[in-house]
């Protein structure tokens, strides 16, 4: 029973906080944060991003430069103290009311009795609105930090003196490093996999992951991990490996994608999206691309598009692919230029030549190639007497391309 009674409370006891932001409704203070998406999405590239901007107070894409002041007081207002319930109210006495006076009407105290902004001056207003240099906490494999982490966070400009790395998975020892780090605002896992990879239980990630933001939450720092996404056009949450046992922990999920829409004309561009957002009202998507190294962010920001769409490839077209097929098509033409040629020999030749055998057979039918069986159980192909030539062969292939069937 003492366990049970410790660890329940009336929620009219707790005080009402609002949520706290390292970047405004998509990066939130002492919260759990997945960014998942495809390899070669820019997920790392993201996340180096944010800790470059973290390690020297470089403002965030579409964060404009002054606050609205209603919006600072949520980051002005103290960080919570967990399982610190306010103190109960005391108990009125009837009995100390004079005889033939009316009792006072107690007054109500509003939820926060003091609000900062009303005693700071201009410069301590303008001091809460500037961001503050924070350290970064790297957990990643050890190979990837020389050759990868750090190039790519110098060319995000990043303060690397803020940036520490760690491989150590012991979960004691992980605490005890964040411990050492004072100014420790964010921790980036890549991959979040890494963190449980010595680890065969199925649920020892949400485990780990849970055990690690209990420690941090009293001092409001954010965890950033990253996960892979399968390809394909379902449901994006279900597309991430073990979502169902991580989502609930997670306050926000965002997913890096290439921009697959059809009206996209630019091959390059990315989006940053978010998937869920318990916090707040989704945030509109940030496109980005890849640019000598480092994110590029762009200054549109994408309202109301459509998810799926970003974030589904398109269908794969069915048959060989158009190029291939026009390549077979030329090299099965200059073969039986010179006359027939046995079926076996063709078959020889073309896996030599790096063809299939799916689209041999599709480059013989585009073609209208003649097969005949000789006496000796053998197969001949041939082209169509005087109708086939180069011009025709050409004509075909132009068709081919486009989508058109064979003359």
């Amino acid at each position: 029973m003492s366990d049970l009674h410790t660890a329940t409370s009336c929620l009219a006891n707790l005080p009402p906080i609002a949520p706290r932001w390292l970047w405004r409704n998509r990066l939130p203070k002492g919260k759990i944060v997945l960014l998942a998406g495809p390899p070669g999405s820019g997920k790392t590239f993201i996340a180096l991003d944010l800790a470059a901007r973290v390690t020297t107070a470089a403002p965030f894409p579409g964060t404009p430069t002054t606050a609205p002041m209603y919006d600072l007081l949520p980051d002005l207002l103290p960080d919570p103290v967990p399982d610190t319930p306010s103190p109960a109210p005391l108990p009125s006495d009837k009995n100390s009311t004079p005889p033939g006076k009316k009792a006072r009407k107690p007054i109500k105290s509003p939820i926060i009795t003091s609000c900062p902004l009303a005693a700071a001056n201009a410069a301590e207003l303008e001091a809460a609105q500037r961001p503050s240099v924070g350290s970064v906490l790297l957990i990643t494999p050890q190979e990837d930090l020389i050759d990868n982490m750090r190039t790519r966070l110098e060319a995000a400009r990043a303060n690397v003196d803020k940036v520490i790395t760690t491989t150590d998975l012991a979960m004691e020892n992980l605490k005890s490093c964040t411990d050492q780090i004072k100014d420790l605002k964010l921790v980036i896992i890549d991959p979040l996999s890494f963190l449980t990879s010595n680890d065969h239980e199925p649920y020892s990630t949400a485990r780990k992951l849970y055990e690690l933001y209990q420690h941090l939450y009293s001092r409001s720092i954010t965890i950033l991990a990253l996960m892979p996404m399968h390809l394909g056009r379902g449901d994006p949450l279900r597309r991430i490996p073990r979502i169902n046992t991580l989502a609930p922990f997670a306050s926000i999920i965002f997913a890096a994608s290439p921009d697959h829409r059809e009206e996209n004309t630019q091959p390059h561009r990315r989006v940053f999206i978010q998937l869920k957002n318990s916090l707040s009202v989704l945030a509109p998507a940030l496109p980005f691309q890849i640019e000598n190294n480092a994110i590029a962010w762009a200054d549109d920001l994408s309202e109301n598009e459509n998810i799926h769409a970003i974030l589904a490839p398109p269908p794969r077209p069915t048959g060989p692919d158009p190029l291939k097929l026009d390549q077979c098509a030329q090299w099965l033409c200059e073969l039986l230029a010179r006359g027939p040629v046995p079926q076996t020999d063709i078959l020889k030749s073309a896996t030599a030549a790096g063809f299939s055998y799916r689209t041999l057979r599709r480059a013989k039918d585009q073609l209208k190639i003649q097969s005949k069986r000789k006496n000796n159980g053998h197969w001949l192909w041939r082209s169509s007497p005087g109708k086939f030539d180069y011009d025709t062969l050409d004509i075909i292939n132009d068709r081919l391309l486009h989508g058109l069937p064979p003359i």
